[in-house]
C-alpha cells in the first residue's frame, strides 16, 4: 500500500503528466531545457509530493518515511524557488538527495549500507558527466543541484525526527 502512493504521486502521475503538458505547449519538450518552462511541472510535482505526504501521514509507518517525504518536498520547494532565476539540474538534486538520504541512514542509524552509497555517487558522477556532455547544464548547476539534494535531505530528516511537531493522525 505505501509503496503504491508513493510510486503513484511521486513518479507516475508526475511523468504521465508530460505529454499533457506537450499536448498543452505548457513545455516545447521533455528535456525541459528553459528554466521557464520547468515550473509547471515542478509546481505539480510538488502539490504531488504534498499529497503523498498528507496520505502517509495518515498510515501508521515508522516516522522516518514521513520524514524522508517531507525532506522531499523542502527540497522540491527550494529547486522551484531556485528555478525562478536559475536553472539547476533536477537530476542532481534527485541524486544528490537519495545521496543524503543513505548518508543519513548510515550516520544516524547505523545502517551498513557503504556499497549502495559508493554507487549512487558513481551515478551522480556518470549523470553529471552525461549533463555536460549533452551541454544540457554548466558544472555549477549540476554542483549546486547536487548539494542542494545532499543537504536538504539529511537537515530536514533531523530536525523532523528530532523535534516531532507534526503529531501522526
Amino acid at each position: 500500500m505505501i509503496f503504491i502512493i508513493v510510486v503513484l504521486s511521486t513518479c507516475l502521475i508526475p511523468l504521465s503528466l508530460i505529454p499533457f503538458f506537450l499536448y498543452q505547449k505548457m513545455i516545447f519538450s521533455i528535456h525541459l531545457p528553459e528554466k521557464k518552462a520547468r515550473f509547471v511541472p515542478l509546481g505539480i510535482t510538488l502539490l504531488l509530493y504534498v499529497f503523498c505526504y498528507m496520505l502517509l501521514r495518515k498510515i501508521p509507518i515508522p516516522p522516518l518515511y514521513h520524514a524522508f517525504c517531507f525532506a522531499s518536498i523542502i527540497a522540491v520547494l527550494l529547486t522551484l524557488a531556485i528555478t525562478l532565476k536559475w536553472k539547476i539540474s533536477l537530476h542532481m538534486v534527485g541524486l544528490g538527495g537519495l545521496t543524503g538520504l543513505i548518508s543519513f541512514l548510515i550516520f544516524s542509524m547505523r545502517v551498513n549500507l557503504e556499497f549502495y552509497l559508493i554507487m549512487t555517487v558513481i551515478a551522480a558522477g556518470l549523470a553529471g558527466t552525461s549533463r555536460l556532455f549533452l551541454d544540457a547544464h554548466r558544472p555549477s548547476q549540476l554542483y549546486a543541484g547536487f548539494v542542494l539534494g545532499l543537504l536538504t535531505i539529511p537537515a530536514v530528516m533531523w530536525v523532523y525526527l528530532a523535534f516531532p511537531f507534526l503529531p501522526v493522525q
